[in-house]
């Protein structure tokens, strides 16, 4: 094995000494580090520096991530089993890092249980990334279940009171099984889940409910809304000065659950998106990256 000289303490670093120690087999795993799922604000390895001599998802490589609900919906309060699966031909080492957040990015949704702790841990962000926890790989972890295909299991705990939608950020890396960091590939995955209620998309207590995500977004903006009588329906977006970047009319809809996607196509920055219905009106700030 070679040895590992440090030189500095950069992202570089520490990134590379955490990969090589995990596919040398040492006697444990520091597993992936914190902060490296590609989530809004974060990076990946492939960006970081540590396996940069391939693009991000440039490779062969299929990343998938299974949520137990086909509906991709969550209830408050329940468990779901989750399974992240990396396959490409000729690779002997996978890796993985997961993370769950709720609308705004920046802090983790519900609780994330190991149902394999031999082949995967917990670990929990600091710093920049205080708030979030993560579940990622032992050294155990990353020989492959079956020729070429790496997959980890482990279990979400909704939270127990609904905070809107919830994203889950997923990214791998198809290691060489050469020890160094060359010739590895890194890919990233994500998928956003939806709050389910008994009654309808959102239950019909309130005149009108609205969900918009995910949030930050990149270009595609989902929403889901609930009508309880006809109304003139408008989507309209400003920025933070009041100037109008975005507008959409449906006209007049009857009663019931509807959903569709936005695709304004605004630059980086802080928006407010306004939906109004007959006299209703509901603001969501969101932000663009």
């Amino acid at each position: 094995m070679k040895k590992l000289t440090i030189i500095t303490l950069s992202g570089l670093l520490i990134c590379t000494y955490m990969i090589l120690i995990a596919f040398s087999g040492g006697d444990r795993s520091t597993g992936a580090p914190e902060g490296h799922t590609g989530a809004p604000g974060e990076q990946t390895c492939a960006k970081s520096g540590c396996h940069s001599d391939h693009d991000l998802n440039s490779g062969p490589g299929i990343l998938t991530l299974d949520f137990e609900d086909p509906q991709q919906t969550y209830e408050a309060g329940k468990t779901y089993d989750i399974t992240i699966s990396i396959q490409q031909t000729g690779i002997e080492r996978f890796g993985f890092e997961f993370v769950a957040v709720d609308e705004m990015g920046s802090q983790s949704a519900g609780t994330i249980m190991l149902t394999d702790p031999q082949r995967t841990q917990l670990m929990e962000g600091t710093q920049q990334f205080t708030g979030k926890n993560y579940v990622t790989y032992r050294y155990e972890g990353t020989d492959p279940v079956a020729t070429g295909l790496g997959q980890w299991h482990f279990r979400w705990k909704a939270p127990d009171t609904i905070q809107g939608p919830v994203t889950f950020y997923t990214a791998a890396v198809s290691a060489d099984n050469d020890f160094t960091d060359a010739g590895d590939l890194t890919y990233t995955h994500s998928v956003t889940i939806s709050p389910k209620v008994a009654s309808g998309v959102f239950g019909h207590q309130e005149p009108l409910k609205l969900a918009v995500y995910p949030n930050p977004v990149k270009d595609r903006l989902n929403y889901q809304y609930h009508l309880t009588e006809v109304a003139d329906v408008t989507i309209s977006i400003t920025d933070l000065s009041g100037r109008l970047m975005w507008q959409l009319s449906t006209g007049k809809q009857i009663p019931g659950d509807y959903q569709g996607a936005l695709i304004p196509g605004l630059s980086s920055g802080l928006y407010v998106l306004t939906f109004r219905a007959g006299s209703d009106i509901r603001y969501q700030k969101i932000a663009v990256y």
